[in-house]
């Protein structure tokens, strides 16, 4: 093991010096709350090994609570990265203007191919508004990981769901707090805004200038 210092605050600053860091063709991003399955790496390793264009792959997010979610949070526990979409594996192939896989890897346990690792980190270099995109101190935004994968996606790599792939989260008691969850609803709706933006994504249309006389 290797610790690498990064003196810029933020999770995407962190995130470009493990992939400048890394010698490995894949690299896989894990948090300190995660537990990955004893055979995640191996899994990783064996999925990228039989597909050359696969680009970025994670699987089921499953929690371990700290204490028994109320009912309420229910509708919430997208937002702490938590997913199960089955036994079986999806695939979405890449290219230009692909858009956006329900089944896309989160951050946590997110697997990547190195090439397209830093094809991200060239483009992050080329605009660094992009920095902005996830946690910095206490701003919950969390754009980062996406704007990972569709650049990839975008760059012509696949992006896929694995089953095997599957991760627990640790989820503290303070994270089921209304304020929290409302603080992160927020930062991650605003932020992935921005990244659809910022990949020529928006599904929206344009809101017409106002026309009447003031």
């Amino acid at each position: 093991a290797r610790l690498v210092a990064e003196p810029e605050p933020g999770l995407t600053s962190a995130r470009l010096a493990g992939i400048r860091a890394a010698g490995g063709d894949i690299l896989v991003f894990v948090d300190d709350d995660n537990v990955l399955a004893a055979t995640y790496l191996a899994s990783v390793a064996e999925r990228f090994a039989a597909a050359p264009a696969l680009a970025a792959a994670g699987g089921p997010v499953v929690p371990e609570w700290e204490t028994p979610p109320p009912a309420w949070t229910r509708e919430f526990h997208g937002l702490l990265a938590l997913r199960n979409l089955g036994p079986e594996p999806r695939l979405a192939r890449g290219g230009p203007g692909t858009p956006w896989p329900d089944f896309a890897p989160v951050g946590a346990g997110l697997a990547i191919r190195r090439s397209h690792a830093l094809t991200y980190a060239d483009a992050v270099a080329r605009d660094p508004r992009r920095l902005a995109l996830d946690r910095t101190g206490a701003c919950l935004a969390s754009g980062g990981d996406n704007d990972l994968v569709f650049t990839a996606l975008h760059a012509g790599g696949d992006v896929a769901y694995f089953p095997e792939l599957r991760l627990t989260h640790l989820i503290p008691a303070a994270r089921l707090d209304a304020v929290y969850l409302a603080r992160l609803n927020r930062g991650i709706m605003r932020t992935w805004v921005r990244v659809l933006a910022l990949h020529g994504q928006c599904p929206w249309p344009r809101i017409a200038p106002a026309t009447g006389a003031i």
